[in-house]
């Protein structure tokens, strides 16, 4: 939103008592379609204001009774002026101080969502109104989609179940899909509703998008299949089956490698495999040796964290719960080791290589840098499970060609690490990049026109997908150009979303839905690629 000069700021949305300029004022229309088709008509350039022309709603049905607000900003102020529609849909603010950075929006909850001047469809930013002296702004029309909804029910062991519903919109840490929140407060709870003895539930107000229904019982549990909700859809029948009483136990005991011994104590967690590395709370509970853990069926990684005489020891190990009441089981713990590698070929300086942990509750990532024969040590190292993450200062001139450890090699770039290894990393690096570059087009009324600001992701080929670092992702510009360098060569599909969830491409849940609207291109070795794609706007 822009701001206000001073001088107007001053006067914002009032004016003064002397050597006031002619006022402004604005006539609009809010109707119910899709997208804004707005027409812009401006006073004559001699100052005077125009006599009030017909607002039409052109192919939109108008919506009476919305609330229609003015808002402007000057430093940490905010002023408004609202008005609402008539049975005709039109609406009108008058006496308008001239400026910058106004803003139109409507409301008419929860039946429809809100809608700003200029808004092409819901979460985009709307169009900034400038007003010139005396200046009359008519057919500004605003149009407001409907709102989707969500029904369905919630069945405990084949009875109804009352309690919390909630509609979640993923997010996404490291590539992997959050349905929840974050230690740092970030949360995907669009809404909550409650259902009732029936099990019935019902969600109104949402925006388009991807949604989980979810309950908390003595965990999570949610619909088999996400939600996609089109622009005002209105989907029904979606069941959350469970059986909070259906649960599993892990036994065992926590052994001291060094000793071949149980620990006194220790800390001990067990996390879902596909649970995100930073929990919004720790996984870990005291414990002594043996432990027991009460779970839901499904895959594990047991961890532990003991001190044995003074030295940190960690230790993890994967298990599934089977059919299986209790899983007996244990945890090794060890002190932590280093690990030593080598980036070839020679002469690519200064290469950064870090572990990422993807497990929760483990260590920091240990991170190493180089030396001048190309070697390097990554020091304190646990057991677990990394992603190998490399960058170097020339990132546009090179690129990872392949990550191996104690020779095989890593697909995905994942490092397992079950206990202390003698394995060596080695990185193999490619010098011979291609650049890729093009535009991004919108296509309106048979007319194609540049889009700024569409975010364009390079997804590579399916058998690659696992591999983050082949992944490109940046914003057009202005005149909706974009440029990545740096591109390994191979085969890739492009896209171009106005609006999409940071790293929601990383997702196979989410990619399967647009990927017959990418447009696939090989890139390859000190090749330039030029292509043209059109913006995708999700769940239009």
């Amino acid at each position: 939103m822009k701001i206000l000069p001073i001088a107007l700021a001053a006067m914002l949305l009032q004016g003064t008592t002397s050597q006031r300029p002619p006022l402004a004022a604005i006539e609009g229309i809010v109707v119910k379609i899709g997208a804004a088709d707005i027409r812009l008509q401006f006073s004559p350039s001699d100052g005077a204001t125009r006599s009030n022309p017909r607002v039409s709603s052109g192919t939109g049905e108008p919506l009476s009774g919305a609330t229609v607000e003015l808002t402007a900003t000057a430093g940490d102020r905010v002023r408004s002026l609202t008005t609402r529609t008539g049975r005709d849909g039109k609406f009108s603010f008058r006496n308008i101080t001239p400026g910058e950075g106004y803003q139109l929006v409507a409301f008419l909850s929860p039946e429809y969502l809100p809608a700003q001047y200029g808004q092409r469809y819901p979460g985009l930013p709307g169009t900034p109104i400038a007003l010139s002296p005396g200046q009359n702004l008519t057919d500004a029309r605003i149009a407001m989609t409907r709102a989707g909804e969500i029904e369905g029910h919630v069945i405990d062991s084949g009875e109804g179940w009352s309690g919390a519903v909630y509609a979640i919109r993923p997010f996404y840490e490291d590539g992997r899909r959050v349905l929840g929140s974050m230690s740092y407060g970030k949360s995907g709870v669009t809404k909550t509703t409650a259902s009732n003895r029936k099990g019935e539930f019902r969600f109104s107000g949402l925006p388009p998008g991807q949604y989980y229904i979810c309950i908390s019982a003595n965990g999570q549990f949610c619909a088999e299949s996400p939600v996609e909700l089109r622009a005002g859809d209105s989907v029904e029948d979606v069941k959350i089956n469970f059986n909070p009483r259906d649960i599993r136990r892990f036994q065992g005991s926590i052994i001291n490698r060094e000793t071949n011994r149980p620990v006194a104590s220790a800390r001990v967690a067990a996390v879902l495999m596909d649970a995100v590395p930073n929990p919004p709370t720790s996984p870990f509970r005291n414990s002594t040796s043996p432990f027991m853990l009460t779970v839901r069926p499904g895959s594990y990684f047991l961890i532990a964290s003991a001190n044995e005489n003074g030295s940190p020891m960690f230790g993890v190990t994967a298990v599934k719960t089977g059919g299986s009441a209790m899983v007996q089981t244990r945890i090794v713990v060890e002190p932590d080791f280093n690990i030593s590698g080598q980036v070839v070929p020679k002469g690519i300086s200064n290469v950064t290589i870090s572990l990422r942990p993807l497990i929760p509750g483990m260590p920091k990532a240990p991170t190493a840098l180089t030396s001048s024969d190309n070697t390097f040590i990554l020091r304190d190292v646990t057991p677990g499970e990394y992603r190998v993450v490399i960058s170097t200062a020339q990132n546009h001139e090179t690129y990872v060609r392949s990550v191996r450890f104690g020779g095989d090699e890593l697909a995905d770039s994942i490092l397992q690490l079950p206990s202390h290894t003698s394995g060596k990393l080695e990185i193999s690096m490619g010098t011979n990049p291609g650049t890729v570059s093009g535009g991004v087009l919108r296509t309106l009324n048979g007319k194609q026109t540049s889009v700024a600001g569409s975010h364009v992701v390079l997804v590579p080929e399916r058998s690659f997908r696992a591999r983050q670092d082949l992944y490109k992702d940046a914003f057009s510009d202005e005149n909706g150009k974009f440029e990545f360098k740096g591109v390994a060569p191979g085969s890739y599909k492009i896209f171009a979303w106005e609006l999409v969830q940071e790293g929601a491409w990383f997702d196979a849940e989410f990619i399967r839905l647009f990927e017959d609207s990418g447009k696939t291109l090989r890139v390859g070795e000190n090749r330039h690629e030029t292509v043209e794609i059109d913006s995708l706007l999700p769940w239009r």
